[in-house]
């Protein structure tokens, strides 16, 4: 099928840190290698309304990065954003171990000292480092509402992001899932699978000097906390489950979103 552009839907990856993301952009990039538009936090906005006053907007395939739903609608394009789920447990252990062990982020040299052990954390310690609290909590429901969700009932939630889903304007799945989807959109060869960037495994060797967080090593309480400190996430893979959409993939956008 034709993606993207002035033939299809504009393509847009939501990307939730340690979801995935490094291994989806990457198939991304090489699908089209010309059409892309990578994304950063602090400048995406400014990047599109770019594209849009030089009309490049019209001849991009996708764009990807660390942004929330909603990051297209300045573009007039017609568009479907996808984006990988993960268990909070899980997705707060692989991003405590990328944080140890990337000296480039921001957070890295205030946090090293203080937390070398995830079963430390603690309440306070969302409150002294502000990015724990605001990206590390409920990430999922912050980027797929498009807005900070923790002071939010779960009822202002789910039904804008099961609207979108319905609407066929976001699709949401585990990995397999989103490999699937891929697949059936041109995006991911037949049989291919996600490569491996950026993975934990990966990351940790070599580091001694923090203890690596893992989900089956966790104690109890701390999985508790943890699933409390993200309990918009946890519902909302409740929900997903429900729909089976993390053992089958979700309808193809050549069904589910109207030619432009």
């Amino acid at each position: 099928m034709s993606v993207g552009s002035d033939h299809g839907p504009l393509i847009v990856h939501l990307h939730v840190p340690k979801c995935a993301g490094s291994s989806i952009n990457k198939v991304l990039r090489e699908r089209f290698p010309q059409s892309h538009l990578l994304l950063t936090k602090e400048d995406a906005q400014r990047s599109v309304r770019k594209h849009i006053r030089t009309g490049a907007i019209h001849r991009l395939d996708t764009m990807f990065g660390h942004v929330e739903f909603g990051i297209h609608d300045p573009t007039g394009r017609n568009a479907v954003s996808f984006s990988a789920v993960r268990d909070p447990v899980s997705r707060w252990c692989s991003f405590f171990n990328y944080v140890h062990t990337t000296p480039s982020l921001a957070a890295h040299k205030a946090f090293k000292p203080v937390l070398p052990d995830l079963e430390a954390v603690d309440g306070m310690m969302l409150k002294r480092f502000r990015f724990m609290g605001a990206g590390w909590r409920n990430a999922l429901c912050r980027v797929y509402l498009g807005k900070p969700v923790n002071a939010l009932p779960w009822e202002d939630i789910w039904p804008t992001i099961e609207g979108r889903m319905d609407r066929g304007e976001l699709v949401l799945g585990d990995i397999p899932t989103i490999t699937t989807w891929l697949r059936q959109n041109d995006i991911l060869t037949k049989d291919a699978e996600l490569p491996r960037q950026n993975t934990s495994e990966h990351n940790v060797r070599g580091f001694d000097d923090f203890v690596v967080a893992r989900p089956d090593a966790l104690s109890v309480r701390t999985k508790k906390r943890i699933e409390r400190w993200n309990s918009h996430d946890i519902r909302l893979l409740e929900e997903l489950r429900a729909r089976g959409l993390v053992s089958a993939p979700p309808r193809s956008i050549k069904k589910t979103i109207p030619a432009p």
